[in-house]
């Protein structure tokens, strides 16, 4: 594979609550993490190749009282599609995210996928939104009063853009 280019990602984690009140359901978020990272972008235009998932970050947060390690991973490549016969083909940037939790005992699911693709090239910004909650079984909502009744991640990517801000120390 022949590498298109590498490409600035900003990644955020935050934690939800669903809180069930008097007043209806609540959605408290706390944060979890953020910084800069990168992806490499494969170049797949020319047919074939394999592209692998890559760890953009990865922090500790806990669920329920369990420690886990929340990961956001993703891949990108370049490939030339056309989507209708009578269309051209033309160059396609191609996205994939990944957000999981996985604990010293367990693994929460496989975690949410987020797909995407832009022809606007040369590609500028693309923000990809994912969310995992493991809702730990069948939940009574009507004795829920006051107390968690779900949660979860949040990860957010914004790529092509690594942080904006430039905050001296």
């Amino acid at each position: 594979n022949i590498f298109s280019e590498v490409l600035p990602v900003r990644v955020k984690i935050k934690k939800f609550f669903i809180i069930k009140t008097d007043q209806g359901f609540n959605v408290r978020y706390e944060p979890v993490c953020e910084e800069n990272s990168q992806v490499t972008v494969e170049d797949l235009t020319h047919g074939g190749g394999l592209v692998q998932e890559q760890v953009l970050m990865s922090c500790m947060s806990d669920i329920r009282g369990e420690s886990v390690q929340v990961t956001v991973s993703g891949l990108s490549y370049d490939s030339v599609y056309a989507s209708f016969s009578d269309e051209k083909p033309q160059l396609i940037r191609n996205f994939l995210s990944h957000l999981s939790l996985q604990s010293s005992t367990r693994i929460f699911g496989l975690g949410d996928f987020n797909l995407g693709s832009t022809s606007a090239m040369p590609f500028k910004n693309w923000v990809s939104e994912l969310s995992t909650d493991n809702a730990g079984g069948k939940v009574n909502l009507q004795s829920l009063n006051g107390s968690t009744v779900r949660q979860g991640f949040v990860a957010s990517l914004r790529w092509g853009q690594a942080s904006r801000l430039n905050i001296p120390e």
